[in-house]
């Protein structure tokens, strides 16, 4: 999740630390990675496998000295982790973004601990 949606958190009145599934540890934005959770499938994993499957990140990108992926295969899947959050879907009959549907979680989070509005996670099959 980019610090831009780290912010979208902070901004809606959450504490991106104060998690629900994640362990509150010192500078851990427990929050933050529990709303990851709902998107890691459809965003992050699918964006990584894609690149794999197409051979665009092989085993030629592994850096064994250091033991990660070099900097060129980290800043691919970045980008296309980037690009894949900011592309049009369509979600309940609705043509948005996963950055828009991402902020409306987190405003579902909020009315539900403040109003106590039923809490929907996000689906939505590959």
């Amino acid at each position: 999740m980019s610090k831009n949606h780290c912010n979208n958190i902070t901004l809606s009145g959450l504490d991106t630390y104060c998690g629900f599934l994640h362990f509150d540890l010192n500078n851990r934005k427990s929050l933050t990675y529990d709303i990851i959770e709902e998107f890691r499938q459809l965003i992050v994993d699918k964006a990584v496998l894609t690149l794999i499957n197409t051979k665009q990140v092989t085993t030629n990108d592994y850096d064994q000295t250091c033991n990660m992926l070099t900097l060129d295969a980290r800043k691919l899947i970045i980008s296309n982790i980037m690009n894949k959050i900011n592309s049009k879907i369509i979600y309940k009959k609705e043509k948005t973004t996963y950055a828009n549907i991402i902020e409306k979680q987190v405003n579902s989070i909020k009315n539900y601990l403040i109003k106590g509005t039923p809490y929907a996670g996000f689906y939505l099959r590959w």
